[in-house]
């Protein structure tokens, strides 16, 4: 709970720049001293979070109020200087304000009840903007008068990058799995150190790795539309996906960089790491660090699994495995994933961290095995790569004739000044 409370405020931040940049990308020295502003808020939030339970909680708030704020502050701004799109800014700024305001009262209210107030805060900061998008394109649920007022007051609004709003969200995933691998990093002490703690180490860079081929060589490729372009709800569970993927990727790297420490198996021995980390390895496994890990893998890939779902992908009918099934084994890997704590001390951390690397590099195998057509080989080409083409060839304008003829247009193409230009061309490759 206190993860989350305060990881998505940090992802919340980071949206925002993003959809700043997006809207009104000038680049110019303004915009850059405004993101600029936003990440030095960010920081200081970031530093206030370890105590925030007792003592800096309202350093922290503060930290986040004021970056929001400065946010609303220019979408004011620019709703001064683009007036054509005033209402949607107006409307973002008071999808700001509101949860604002719930997040100002849960400095002056003491626990458990600021709970209550921070998760309301949380989930008007995620759902407001959304319900502002669903205004924009009409309510189904409200009067047709008032649905058709609300599409008319929304009438424009400022243009989505949807280019640069990929990758930003690219590069936050890149944060993501560079500070999983980062968390895997210990100092050895052992003459000899290749041994059961390099080997947890590496499993988990594998797994790191995996992860990235998953997330933009495999689902971020091959779009027939992208998410954010095919429909509305589409675009939410793209959006919405990123946020469960980031909660649970990150807090299954952390419990992972406590498991590489765990001298609970064979070839383990504490006196080969240095002191620092010798003070933080332990013996027994504790069953919430096990769900944490598990329990985390299982979200982050259930959510690459809806971000998958929600992009069209160009459908090859010669594909060896569509892609339903596919999704259907990522599904079927959570399950197992979020059943591999119950075995509690019958796995160690060895055993764990090897079966959900090797689950998750079936995974990857099983998208490229079914991305593949139907006929190909897998590990190289039986015969060189030929290729069908069919081509319309017809008489230069110059001659005031069109004659149509099959010649083969390798030939043509060798002598550019021969008697026949290309008209239309269809290839197969086979």
């Amino acid at each position: 709970m206190r993860f989350c409370i305060t990881m998505i405020p940090s992802y919340k931040l980071w949206n925002d720049v993003g959809l700043m940049v997006s809207w009104f990308e000038s680049d110019d020295v303004v915009q850059r001293v405004i993101i600029l502003f936003i990440l030095a808020c960010l920081f200081g939030y970031t530093t206030n979070i370890f105590l925030s339970e007792t003592i800096t909680y309202t350093q922290m708030i503060a930290f986040y109020l004021t970056a929001r704020l400065f946010t609303a502050a220019a979408l004011v701004w620019g709703a001064l200087l683009v007036p054509m799109v005033r209402a949607t800014l107006y409307g973002n700024t008071i999808a700001i304000i509101i949860p604002s305001a719930i997040w100002i009262g849960s400095i002056y209210v003491e626990e458990p009840n600021k709970l209550a107030l921070i998760w309301v805060a949380i989930f008007l900061d995620l759902a407001l903007p959304s319900l502002l998008v669903m205004s924009m394109r009409g309510l189904p649920l409200i009067p047709k008068k008032w649905s058709e007022g609300l599409t008319k007051l929304f009438e424009f609004y400022p243009a989505l990058n949807i280019e640069h709003k990929t990758e930003r969200m690219g590069a936050f995933v890149s944060l993501v799995f560079g500070y999983s691998v980062v968390a895997l990093l210990y100092q050895n002490t052992a003459e000899f150190g290749i041994n059961a703690f390099l080997g947890k180490a590496l499993l988990g860079l594998i797994q790191a790795y995996c992860f990235n081929t998953i997330y933009f060589d495999i689902d971020g490729s091959g779009h027939e539309l992208h998410a954010i372009r095919r429909k509305v709800w589409s675009s939410f569970l793209w959006v919405n996906a990123h946020l469960l993927f980031v909660l649970g990727f990150t807090i299954a790297g952390a419990g992972l960089s406590k498991l590489v420490l765990a001298h609970d198996c064979q070839d383990t021995n504490v006196e080969n790491l240095y002191i620092t980390y010798e003070e933080k390895s332990f013996e027994a496994v504790e069953d919430a660090l096990r769900w944490f890990y598990c329990g985390g893998l299982a979200a982050a890939l259930l959510s690459m699994a809806g971000i998958s779902l929600s992009h069209l992908h160009k459908d090859i009918y010669t594909q060896k495995i569509s892609k339903k099934y596919r999704l259907a084994y990522r599904f079927a890997v959570c399950i197992v994933w979020l059943c591999l704590p119950a075995a509690r001390d019958h796995l160690n951390s060895l055993h764990l961290i090897s079966i959900t690397t090797g689950m998750t590099i079936s995974v990857v195998a099983l998208e490229i095995y079914g991305t593949s057509c139907k006929g190909d080989d897998m590990f190289g080409a039986k015969k060189s790569c030929p290729y069908i083409c069919d081509a319309e060839l017809q008489k230069r304008e110059s001659d005031g004739i069109s004659l149509e003829t099959a010649v083969d247009p390798e030939k043509n193409a060798e002598h550019p000044k021969g008697e026949y230009t290309l008209k239309d061309i269809y290839v197969d490759v086979q």
